[in-house]
């Protein structure tokens, strides 16, 4: 025996209203359907559940246990909805690189927050390495990388300007030529940044002591004090507080992809559903892909 929930609603509806019209009215349903639902009760239940007369339906004595029974059942399926409701609106695990953390990353988790309060999220800064691995071992719901990973679902929706930042008081470097030699301060090992630096310095056959420091923040303030130069996104230069007094040389040709990363095999919530529809059509990151 098999008794659906939408026929025991519009069952109890029809009591409620003491006719089939006015449930039909209620539920925003044809007559027929109303009819055709008390009608598979009936033959399901092998018995008579409502007096039908010109002047509306009234239950039968089975009809009311039926009734009594469907309150009792409905109101627990609107407990259990409401609690799946609330539950699936559920916490947001978020991965960023810093320098994506603080200058794209922030104002729309701000926006975010405004439309969904309700959600709990934490933010989690490290290396592209570090932020694939805990996605793929489910530590993190999501976030933003800088190269597609193999079991992670990976959409592109930027390009970041890379250049060289220099220390102020010039005279500023107008080519990496001029930098040949020179100090360079750089994130640890597995940071995007420094592989694409590494790679730069290879393809233009230059040298140049490194300096390891483990915060991008660290690295241009260091900078700005004169210790040497570094590889950073335009963006990232640009919200350094006292970005003017330093120089910022763009690299032709030099950028970084980021992209929104999850697990193919991840189980979208709506708190996780609203954050990818609304980060892939915000103007802040959709504006960015060339």
């Amino acid at each position: 025996m098999v008794m659906e929930i939408g026929a025991l609603r519009q069952f109890a509806e029809t009591i409620r209203c003491g006719s089939i019209t006015g449930a039909a009215q209620k539920l925003n349903l044809v007559q027929s359907t109303i009819s055709l639902s008390v009608q598979g009760l009936e033959r399901e239940l092998g018995t008579i559940l409502l007096y039908r007369g010109r002047d509306g339906v009234s239950p039968t004595p089975a009809g009311k246990i039926l009734y009594e029974g469907c309150i009792d059942v409905l109101e627990r399926v609107e407990r259990l909805a409401g609690e799946v409701l609330v539950e699936s609106w559920g916490p947001l695990v978020i991965g960023s690189l810093e320098s994506l953390a603080v200058t794209r990353l922030a104002p729309f988790l701000v926006r975010y927050r405004e439309r969904h309060g309700q959600v709990s999220m934490k933010l989690i800064t490290a290396d592209h390495s570090l932020l694939a691995a805990r996605l793929l071992d489910r530590s993190l719901d999501l976030a933003l990388v800088t190269s597609p990973e193999n079991g992670l679902d990976c959409t592109l929706l930027f390009n970041e300007e890379l250049g060289i930042v220099s220390p102020g008081g010039g005279p500023f470097p107008s080519s990496l030529r001029e930098l040949k030699g020179k100090a360079f301060l750089v994130l640890p090992e597995g940071c995007s940044f420094r592989k694409r630096l590494d790679r730069i310095f290879a393809t233009h056959r230059m040298t140049a002591e490194r300096i390891e420091m483990n915060s991008i923040g660290g690295i241009l303030a260091c900078v700005s004090a004169g210790m040497g130069h570094a590889l950073v996104s335009r963006s990232y230069y640009e919200a350094f507080p006292s970005h003017e007094e330093l120089s910022f040389l763009p690299l032709e040709k030099e950028s970084m992809p980021v992209y929104l990363a999850y697990r193919k095999d991840k189980w979208k919530d709506l708190s996780f559903g609203a954050f990818e529809k609304e980060i892939r059509e915000d103007p802040g990151f959709q504006s960015r892909i060339p």
